[in-house]
């Protein structure tokens, strides 16, 4: 093993990686990575007790874990960065990479897990392939040699976990379960990362959150409304009583995509009841050209935006009384958008 100076970046063994992440770290078939680097967790900016200490991001004082390793495949020379995306409800979690550039372009292909693998070009400009698979975020990006997407799809399509043991919850597992406020460790003005795909970011509430992996308690009868294809993952509320509450699950055969249910009240930063017109989409890279279905359960309009009616992400969102309700469903090779509204009214019918 050797450590940086910095003392958060290391390189090390897959398997000593694993034992310091808080995900389930991901090796492609018949291929060992080369130049492993662990980035291991470290507390929040705001609570780091040296002054000095810099963030590891321009836009975000979170400092979670994450392992990258290069891959030699022919020509080419692939950068492999896994993580878990645990800052707060993203719909577009698995392919939020590629929305900074060339959104329209994006181009979606699945994989046998059950999860997709979406193609486009990530932050920094160069071609990439991102997928999610057992609840871990995957990105792969060419860093030399001519970009041969097939043999890439490929390579996507051979991960396998280095442990099979039965993961935790995400209550347990996530960054914000270990800290007590989102809103101080987020950047506001500088950079908005896709959230929803209505204009609505993670909760930046000014408040303590408490999370809970106790189902009967938090969240009696959206299990049931939700289904046995979902798994439960746990639930977040945000201030005492609650102003929002969150609650996440998972594909409960391989963790290839995520359900988030948000029930929230008005504030500064949620999604206000359009009263008949249509909530503001978000735009990525110039792109906003989300599909809008309308749909109604029990008297509640249910408008959901969709990047692709065949696999999402969906986000549907609906409002009664004081009270708005977001559904927020990842993409997703079984997620095509006659499900996901089966499943939205469900959950809203529970809920509202």
């Amino acid at each position: 093993m050797t450590e940086s100076p910095g003392r958060w970046l290391i390189r090390c063994a897959p398997e000593r990686a694993q034992a310091q992440v808080n995900f389930r770290l991901l090796e492609p078939k018949d291929l060992l990575p080369e130049q492993l680097s662990l980035r291991r967790e470290g507390p929040p900016i705001s609570r780091h007790p040296a002054p000095q200490y810099t963030r590891w991001s321009n836009w975000c004082g979170a400092h979670t874990s994450s392992v990258s390793f290069e891959i030699p495949l022919g020509d080419m020379r692939l950068r492999c960065k896994q993580y878990l995306y645990d800052l707060g409800p993203l719909s577009t979690l698995d392919c939020a990479a590629l929305y900074d550039q060339s959104a329209d372009s994006m181009a979606v292909n699945p994989l046998s897990t059950g999860g997709v693998a979406w193609v486009g070009v990530d932050y920094a400009g160069l071609p990439a392939v991102t997928w999610l698979q057992h609840g871990t975020n995957v990105e792969l990006r060419c860093l030399s040699g001519r970009f041969d997407l097939d043999r890439v799809l490929d390579l996507a399509d051979g991960f396998a976990s280095l442990d099979v043991a039965a993961q935790l919850p995400f209550s347990k597992r996530s960054y914000w379960a270990r800290h007590d406020r989102y809103d101080i460790h987020l950047a506001r003005g500088i950079y908005h990362p896709p959230s929803s795909l209505w204009r609505f970011r993670w909760p930046w509430l000014a408040v303590d959150h408490h999370w809970s992996d106790d189902a009967d308690v938090i969240c009696a009868g959206l299990s049931s409304a939700v289904g046995s294809s979902w798994q439960f993952d746990g639930t977040c509320c945000f201030g005492v009583p609650p102003a929002e509450t969150i609650t996440r699950f998972i594909a409960a055969d391989s963790g290839c995509a995520v359900l988030w249910v948000r029930q929230f009240r008005a504030h500064e930063a949620s999604i206000p009841d359009p009263h008949g017109g249509i909530p503001t989409l978000d735009r990525h890279s110039g792109f906003s050209a989300f599909e809008i279905t309308q749909t109604y359960e029990q008297n509640l309009r249910l408008i959901t935006a969709s990047r692709s009616r065949r696999v999402g992400p969906h986000d549907t969102v609906a409002w009664k009384g004081s009270w708005g309700y977001l559904v927020q469903q990842s993409s997703y090779a079984a997620g095509d958008l006659q499900t996901h509204l089966q499943l939205a009214r469900r959950i809203t019918r529970v809920l509202a």
